[in-house]
């Protein structure tokens, strides 16, 4: 699949050295509460906590262990990130505005966008792999 490189992607998480959820565009630039109110619109779930992967067996998802959603005309990846707000239910959230972009390549295009969120997850130790369900 080829990405415009005007495709919308947001990240929703902690900036590099702050606490608290928010919502960044490529180069970590805050988005205006304009743009985030109508993107909000367009989602189901609020994107913090809401697309979350649920528990794995009866444990939680383990940290950097992520999950693609559709939602609408939107992909959505999200996974446990303490590594830099070790509050419970702490996320990285990607959100994507493709309509059923692929599990890899949703990997990829949030990475090459928000690398600074991956290299912080990844020094803390995570691995950042897709849950595979019913491997429980």
């Amino acid at each position: 699949m080829k990405i415009m490189a005007n495709t919308e992607i947001y990240y929703y998480g902690c900036a590099i050295g702050s606490k608290g959820h928010y919502m960044f565009a490529p180069g970590m630039s805050s988005v205006d509460l304009k743009k985030v109110s109508e993107i909000l619109k367009q989602l189901s779930k609020h994107p913090d906590c809401g697309y979350l992967p649920g528990p794995v067996g009866k444990y939680y998802a383990p940290r950097g262990g992520y999950e693609v959603v559709h939602d609408g005309d939107w992909t959505i990846l999200s996974f446990h990130d303490w590594s830099e707000d070790d509050r419970p239910n702490s996320h990285s959230t990607f959100l994507i505005k493709v309509k059923d972009m692929d599990h890899d390549v949703t990997l990829e295009y949030s990475e090459r966008y928000f690398p600074e969120v991956f290299k912080r997850a990844r020094d803390k130790g995570y691995k950042i792999e897709e849950i595979k369900r019913g491997e429980e």
